[in-house]
């Protein structure tokens, strides 16, 4: 899908930001590293 769609690595960062970051579980640290990690893993940005 990542390919398929034209997906923005700086959209995505921000919209995490804004939508989920605040309501997430856990250590927020922990979710910006994962979001990090599908993102240089999909679209190595």
């Amino acid at each position: 899908m990542a390919k398929a769609v034209p997906l923005d690595a700086d959209l995505l960062r921000v919209r995490y930001r804004q939508e989920r970051r605040s309501i997430i579980i856990g250590d927020p640290e922990w979710h910006d590293r994962t979001l990090e990690m599908w993102i240089e893993a999909y679209l190595g940005s």
